[in-house]
């Protein structure tokens, strides 16, 4: 059992966490409601990130009401900050913009 886990995550207050983190697990998100910013990236509703393990981030802000259906390959622990390659990171994408 490594924590892999799926969750709904659900701000109901307005959430800032100054400072970087690094976490040990790949991360994947899809913002169903509200608005989500990690570092200098905007996440508005729908918006989509995979993020690879160990990609260091500057801070977290969520607007309160936001809601996020997130998934992480193993326990969503801290880590040590990596060389992470650019093309295994999805920056953001609009999930009604993509062409499926």
């Amino acid at each position: 059992a490594d924590g892999a886990c799926s969750l709904v995550v659900r701000y109901e207050r307005a959430a800032a966490r100054p400072g970087a983190r690094v976490l040990a697990a790949d991360e994947e998100f899809l913002v169903l409601a509200g608005e989500l910013t990690l570092g200098e990236v905007r996440y508005p509703a729908m918006s989509y990130a995979y993020l690879p393990a160990g990609r260091r981030v500057e801070h977290l802000a969520a607007a309160a009401g936001t809601v996020l259906l997130a998934f992480y390959s193993r326990a969503p622990l801290p880590g040590p900050a990596l060389v992470v390659d650019p093309a295994r990171t999805v920056e953001r994408v609009n999930a009604f913009e993509v062409p499926y």
